[in-house]
């Protein structure tokens, strides 16, 4: 997403509370009929939690709420390892800020839940340049942090497709020849679901990957979709994340979000490039960004580093919830199927 010399505008505007609940809109266009309704929260660093006792919150949580008939996976997004501190030379506003150890100390959060989820997802710039190096480097911290199977998402600092595709080689759904063309898009499936991790950067209409996707949903019958990806569909109503340049949205977003409402059912949309958490809704279309493990938007006043992840409840075809789990906070519910609702939640960022 921004670079961070760029974030340092954004210093002084994010020190200002937004409301949970605004309208968006994209550049000088009318926003589209009708208007998103963004809800989002904002970090109460004052009241910040010790790890020990978020992970004691996270795993109440998961009693309280988790139905043993389903399981649950964990979204995170935008390590960006190889940025901040491990540039050369570090990077201004980051440059005290060490992607790797936050990586290192979202996974201890993660791996201390109980039950464990059954994978993990990480939605894009999983490197800060897209380099070999960085990418193996961000798969040896994961093979080390991480004992459970994992599902990775290219992003737009993962520039270098061939670097990722090397990278990514040894996975389960690799597959060299239409990669080569697509992109690192792949599917499988998940308690009754469909999930389609989409490459955002290779994306567009009338594309292989396009055409790849209209595949997979001609295939579905009656089976739920969950679609992945890096970039956003909708504007975040944030205006300085919607209006800066590195945040833009997916090309051809409107296509994309027409494909994907081809589905039978279509779940909520899952993705990060934005360094923000919000649920974003137009009409039946409900998008759920999540913020980065390196640095969020609402965070840059204070650059203690935030550690967040998504957990997604699903059972029997059924996405059930979704909760906002920070290892520095708390854990409470996003989303629920049964009411339809976005939450504006303490731990979101």
């Amino acid at each position: 997403m921004l670079s961070g010399s760029r974030a340092v505008a954004l210093l002084a505007a994010c020190c200002f509370p937004m409301p949970f609940m605004v309208s968006c809109a994209r550049g000088d266009a009318p926003p589209p009929p009708p208007p998103p309704m963004v809800v989002a929260a904002q970090p109460d660093q004052a009241n910040a939690t010790p790890v020990s006792e978020a992970a004691d919150d996270a795993n109440r949580f998961l009693e309280e709420n988790l139905d043993p008939a389903g399981g649950y996976f964990v979204q995170i997004t935008d390590t960006h390892i190889g940025g901040g501190a491990e540039e050369d030379p570090p990077e201004g506003l980051f440059a005290d800020r060490k992607p790797s150890e936050h990586l290192r100390q979202l996974l201890s959060h993660l791996r201390s839940l109980d039950p464990a989820p059954d994978f993990l997802l990480i939605t894009g710039d999983l490197s800060d340049h897209g380099t070999a190096g960085e990418l193996s480097s961000f798969r040896d911290i994961v093979a080390e942090e991480w004992p459970l199977p994992v599902h990775f998402v290219r992003g737009n600092h993962d520039r270098d497709l061939n670097a990722f595709l090397e990278a990514m080689s040894d996975q389960a759904e690799f597959d060299a020849a239409r990669m080569a063309e697509a992109g690192y898009c792949y599917a499988f499936d998940y308690r009754g679901v469909r999930v389609v991790c989409l490459d955002s950067e290779t994306y567009r209409d009338g594309s292989s990957q396009a055409r790849w996707l209209e595949d997979e949903i001609a295939g579905l019958g009656v089976t739920p979709l969950l679609a992945a990806s890096h970039r956003h569909l909708l504007p975040t109503g944030h205006g300085l994340v919607d209006h800066w340049g590195g945040a833009t949205v997916q090309t051809d977003a409107e296509a994309l979000m027409a494909t994907l409402k081809g589905a039978p059912r279509l779940l909520p949309f899952l993705c990060g490039h934005v360094h923000y958490t919000c649920g974003v809704r137009q009409d039946s279309f409900l998008q759920l960004c999540l913020t980065s493990s390196f640095y969020a938007v609402e965070d840059l006043g204070d650059l203690t580093g935030p550690l967040r992840a998504r957990l997604c409840h699903v059972r029997d075809g059924e996405l059930l919830w979704t909760a906002i789990t920070d290892a520095q906070r708390d854990t409470a519910i996003e989303w629920s199927a049964a009411t339809e609702e976005l939450e504006a939640v303490s731990a979101a960022g």
